[in-house]
């Protein structure tokens, strides 16, 4: 062949990659333009079942999920099963991987941040693979009652209704009205029952199965994010001079308290983000304190030259720990688990609107001034903000 018919191919072949280049450019542009703010708008922001509660709502695209969810997991249910010993040996197997993202952890949760993932989004997640799992290990629980000749107290049948006592309630006190009218108890009482299935189900599966590896990566994640917590709690607290907060608080016109102001100092190195929050303990104030905790969103932070860097919360106090705190001003030691949160990434948008109701203008303040210093040193898209905040109180 020619040597100069090889140069025309070659100088074609070029051109066309030049062509097919540009015109992906071109698709790909018009996709993410046109396409992504279609799915956004159709797809992904739309409420489907909307619920007083904004934890419980779903989305479009989450209610899509979930259908694919739980159609995945009724078909594994159903292949190729002939008998009910088939049945009961697939509904333990398909339990047991579904309980390992359930064993991520609760709110103090460090997978959730490390992958990105939003605390609504996890806690739907969570509430509807528990639903699947309770499910599919009564199925198993009940085959197994139904198959079994007698009851002859073997380890085997002891921890297998421990495990299945211990899912059903499980699934009684995670009922919504329950779970919001009781929700320090609730917290206390799931931990528990959870290691209770745990440790029944350690007991109960045989080590040559391997459905235990399945448990053992469940109890590994969960061990890993205590561990993880645990450290980073005394990174946080014991470094420096400790974390003694400084607690004030905001009265209206009939001295009636409406706003608790919490400064706690925080002596090591600490990258502030947007949409951050923290859970706060208060050893000093009863033995019961070392039981609970509350999470804070950061209102704002002061990173002054000399001294410690400080952050600040704005609580509307209610019953319990809120109401304590806003007796008087005083000083006391804090232990603070965090941060936690995800940025949502507003400084993408070129017009951001926030609304605000109340003491819910300390979750928006972190993320007017993360915009603002943004658009100052040119590092977000963002040129228009806008806050919109409804009072409900005068004293507001």
């Amino acid at each position: 062949m020619d040597i100069t018919r090889w140069y025309g191919y070659s100088l074609i072949a070029v051109i066309g990659c030049l062509i097919v280049r540009q015109t992906c450019i071109f698709f790909f542009a018009f996709v993410r333009a046109y396409g992504l703010f279609y799915l956004l708008k159709q797809v992904f922001y739309p409420v489907l079942f909307k619920r007083r509660n904004r934890s419980d709502s779903i989305t479009r695209s989450q209610a899509m999920i979930i259908l694919i969810y739980l159609a995945a997991n009724g078909l594994l249910l159903g292949l190729h099963i002939r008998t009910a010993a088939e049945l009961q040996s697939r509904s333990s197997k398909l339990a047991m991987i579904n309980m390992v993202p359930l064993f991520f952890g609760g709110r103090m949760n460090f997978w959730i941040d490390y992958l990105g993932i939003t605390l609504q989004a996890y806690y739907l997640m969570h509430h509807w693979v528990g639903r699947v799992v309770v499910a599919q290990g009564l199925i198993h629980s009940g085959l197994a009652i139904a198959a079994s000749m007698r009851w002859d107290h073997s380890q085997n049948q002891i921890s297998g209704t421990i495990a299945a006592t211990a899912l059903l309630s499980i699934a009684i006190f995670s009922l919504v009205f329950i779970r919001r009218r009781f929700y320090e108890t609730f917290i206390r009482f799931h931990f528990l029952l959870a290691a209770t299935l745990a440790g029944a189900l350690v007991v109960h599966i045989d080590r040559r199965n391997h459905r235990v590896v399945y448990l053992w990566i469940a109890l590994g994640c969960w061990c890993l994010n205590f561990v993880l917590r645990t450290l980073r709690m005394i990174y946080r607290n014991l470094g420096g001079s400790g974390n003694e907060v400084q607690i004030d608080t905001f009265s209206d016109a009939t001295e009636h308290i409406t706003a608790v102001h919490i400064r706690v100092p925080v002596s090591r190195a600490w990258t502030f983000r947007a949409g951050q929050y923290v859970y706060l303990w208060f050893p000093c104030m009863g033995l019961r304190s070392w039981s609970h905790s509350h999470p804070y969103s950061v209102a704002w932070w002061d990173t002054p030259p000399s001294g410690d860097r400080t952050i600040s919360f704005l609580v509307e106090p209610r019953n319990g720990l809120s109401r304590r705190l806003m007796r008087s001003h005083f000083t006391r030691l804090a232990l603070m688990d965090g941060p936690y949160g995800v940025d949502a990434g507003l400084g993408d948008y070129e017009t951001v609107l926030l609304f605000a109701g109340g003491i819910g203008i300390a979750a928006t303040l972190s993320y007017v001034r993360h915009l603002v210093e943004g658009y100052g040193q040119r590092r977000i898209r963002t040129r228009r903000l806008s806050l919109v905040w409804i009072l409900r109180k005068q004293s507001q």
